[in-house]
C-alpha cells in the first residue's frame, strides 16, 4: 500500500472516529494497525499483515456504525415546550453558542436550559451553581461567557444573615465556580441588583446595594471583582448619581439604568434615564421620561436598533435619545425574561419574571407582539384567548366591569369627565372593593380610585401642604405634595355614606381614596366633582 494511500485511509478513519465517541487509545491503535505497515516484508507476513488490517477495520467499522446508532438514541431531539415556568432565573443570551441560558428560578431550582430559537434543551452540566433565591446573569462579550452572580444568602432558599455572593461562568457546556479574590456585598432581598456588559471598558457592570442600602457600581474583568468610585460628579451634585434601586440595558451604543426618581421631577415621581460613560453615570433628559416602573424586562433590538422595554401592560422603545410608547395589537399577559434572538431577528419574551403563573413565549416584529410557544402555563386572569392581553379598558368598559363585579358594597363612585383622553387598568376588582387606574397615553398623567383605607406616605417639605375640606357633605382630608408644582402629586381620602357588607373601616360608611400625578388642581376637582 502506498504512503498516498495510507494517509488517505488514516484521514478518513480519523474524521468519522473524531465525531464518535470511540476512546482515544483504541482508536489510535486501530488505524496504526490497519494502515502503518511496514512496506518490505516477507510474502506470508505480509498476508498474515492483510488478515490483521482487515480485522481491525472490521472492528472500527462496527465501532463508528455502533456509535452512530448510540448517538441517535442517547441524545434526542430538543422540545418545542418551555421549561416549568419560574420566577427569579437568570437568563441571558449567549452569543457564541446562539442560545438563550436559563438557569434556576423559584422556589429554590438549579437546573439549566438552553433554548436555540426552536428548541429547548435540559443541561446536565458536570458542575452547577446550587439552587439559589436570587440569580443575576449577562453575557461577558470580552471573554465569551455568561456570568452569574448568585446570593448564597439565599441557598436553598434558607435564609441567611449575611453577604455570600457567588461568581460562576457558562462556558457553553458547563458551569465553572470562579472563587475571585473581591465579590460584591450587594444584597438581593431589598432592591434588587441589575448587571450588563459595558462595551465602553469591555467588562461586566453591576450596580445594586448593600445591607445598608448604600449604592454601588462593581466590574467584572473575567477574574476579578472590583468597586467603582462613580462620585466625581456626586461630590459637585449629590442628585447626579442614582440612588433607587434600577435595570440596566445596552441601547446599543452603552449601558442605561432606568431608576426611579428619588424625588419628584415636574411634581411627579418617574423613571429616570442614566448613562454610563466609563466612569461614571449621568443623567440623561429625554423629550419623554418613563413612567414609575414595576417588574420591568428588556432587550436590545440590533435588527431595529431600538432598545425594548416590557414593563406592566405596556411596551416602550428607546431610540437612543427618547422614549417612545408602543401601541401592539398583542401584549404578552406577564413581564416575562426578555433576549434578542439571533436564529429570529427578534427579541423574545418568555415567562413571567415575578411568579410561576406563565411559561409562554412572545416575539416582537417592532410593531407588535406574536404568540411563538403557547406553553404549559398561561396566567389565570388577563387572557384573551390568544395567549396575551389585547389592549387596555376604556374607561366606559372600566365602568361596566367594575358596577357588574362590586356586588357587597354601596355607593360605587366612578368619575365621569376626565380632563384629557385616558385609558384604564383594573389590578383589584372584587365584590367587596375596587382599584382603577387611568393613565394618559404617555403615562405621564396618572388618577386611581379605591375602595380602601390608605396609608398614603406624608407630604414632606416646605411646601407641602395638607388641609381638611368638606367633600360630598362629609369632611375629608386634601394632600398637596408641592404646592409650587402645578401638577404635583395629591390626593383625597373620606367616607363616603353607605352601607359594606364585609367592612374594612371602622368609621361608618365607605373609604375612598382618588389621587392623581400630572394634573392641575382644577383638573384634580373636575375629576372629584364628577364622581357619582
Amino acid at each position: 500500500m502506498s504512503n498516498s494511500a495510507r494517509d488517505r485511509i488514516a484521514a478518513a478513519f480519523d474524521r468519522e472516529l473524531g465525531a464518535s465517541p470511540v476512546p482515544p487509545a483504541l482508536r489510535n491503535r486501530s488505524v496504526h494497525a490497519a494502515v502503518a505497515l511496514p512496506r518490505h516484508q516477507p510474502r506470508q507476513s505480509r498476508l498474515l499483515g492483510v488478515v490483521a488490517a482487515l480485522l481491525a477495520l472490521a472492528v472500527v467499522v462496527t465501532l463508528v456504525v455502533s456509535s452512530h446508532l448510540l448517538r441517535t438514541h442517547q441524545i434526542p431531539a430538543g422540545s418545542t415546550v418551555p421549561p416549568p415556568a419560574r420566577g427569579g432565573a437568570g437568563v441571558a443570551y449567549d452569543q457564541s453558542h446562539g442560545v438563550m441560558v436559563v438557569f434556576g428560578g423559584n422556589p429554590a431550582l438549579n437546573d439549566t436550559w438552553t433554548w436555540d430559537g426552536k428548541y429547548w434543551t435540559h443541561q446536565h452540566p458536570l458542575a452547577t451553581p446550587p439552587a439559589l433565591g436570587g440569580t443575576l446573569m449577562a453575557y461577558d462579550s470580552a471573554r465569551h461567557n455568561v456570568l452569574l452572580l448568585a446570593d448564597m444568602s439565599w441557598a436553598a432558599g434558607i435564609a441567611i444573615n449575611s453577604v455570600l455572593d457567588d461568581t460562576w461562568i457558562w462556558n457553553g457546556s458547563t458551569w465553572q465556580d470562579k472563587h475571585p479574590q473581591h465579590e460584591p456585598a450587594i444584597g438581593f432581598d431589598w432592591q434588587a441588583p441589575t448587571m450588563e456588559f459595558d462595551p465602553i471598558s469591555q467588562t461586566v457592570l453591576l450596580y445594586g446595594f448593600t445591607k445598608d442600602y448604600q449604592a454601588q457600581t462593581w466590574s467584572w474583568n473575567g477574574s476579578d471583582w472590583a468597586q467603582l468610585k462613580p462620585s466625581a460628579l456626586a461630590q459637585l451634585r449629590p442628585s447626579a448619581t442614582p440612588t433607587s434601586a434600577g435595570t440596566m440595558a445596552f441601547d446599543g451604543h452603552q449601558i442605561l439604568l432606568l431608576a426611579a426618581s428619588s424625588g419628584q421631577v415636574g411634581g411627579r415621581y418617574l423613571t429616570q434615564t442614566w448613562a454610563w460613560d466609563g466612569s461614571n453615570w449621568n443623567l440623561l433628559n429625554p423629550k419623554v421620561n418613563l413612567p414609575l416602573l414595576g417588574f420591568v424586562s428588556t432587550a436590545y433590538d440590533p435588527q431595529r436598533s431600538q432598545l425594548v422595554v416590557l414593563t406592566g401592560g405596556d411596551t416602550w422603545t428607546w431610540d437612543g435619545s427618547s422614549w417612545s410608547r408602543q401601541h401592539p395589537a398583542l401584549q404578552p399577559p406577564s413581564v416575562g425574561y426578555m433576549v434578542y434572538m439571533s436564529s429570529l431577528n427578534e427579541v423574545v419574551s418568555w415567562g413571567d419574571i415575578s411568579s410561576n403563573q406563565d411559561n409562554q413565549m412572545f416575539a416582537w416584529d417592532g410593531t407588535t407582539w406574536r404568540l411563538i410557544e403557547p406553553g404549559t402555563t398561561v396566567p389565570p386572569t388577563g387572557n384573551n384567548g390568544k395567549g396575551g392581553l389585547l389592549g387596555r379598558f376604556t374607561p366606559a368598559a372600566a365602568e361596566a366591569t367594575i358596577r357588574a363585579s362590586v356586588t357587597n358594597t354601596r355607593p360605587v363612585l366612578l368619575p365621569q369627565s376626565f380632563p384629557d383622553t385616558f385609558d384604564a387598568q383594573l389590578p383589584d376588582v372584587s365584590p367587596d372593593s375596587f382599584w382603577v387606574i387611568y393613565d394618559s397615553d404617555l403615562r405621564d398623567k396618572m388618577i386611581t380610585l379605591s375602595v380602601e383605607v390608605p396609608n398614603p406616605p406624608p407630604a414632606t417639605g416646605p411646601h407641602a401642604r395638607l388641609t381638611t375640606v368638606t367633600f360630598r357633605g362629609v369632611t375629608a382630608k386634601y394632600q398637596v405634595y408641592d404646592t409650587t408644582s402645578p401638577v404635583s402629586m395629591r390626593w383625597l381620602m373620606w367616607n363616603e355614606p353607605g352601607t359594606m357588607v364585609n367592612t374594612i373601616s371602622k368609621a361608618p360608611g365607605v373609604p375612598y381614596f382618588l389621587s392623581t400625578s400630572g394634573l392641575t388642581d382644577q383638573e384634580f376637582w373636575q375629576i372629584a366633582n364628577s364622581l357619582k
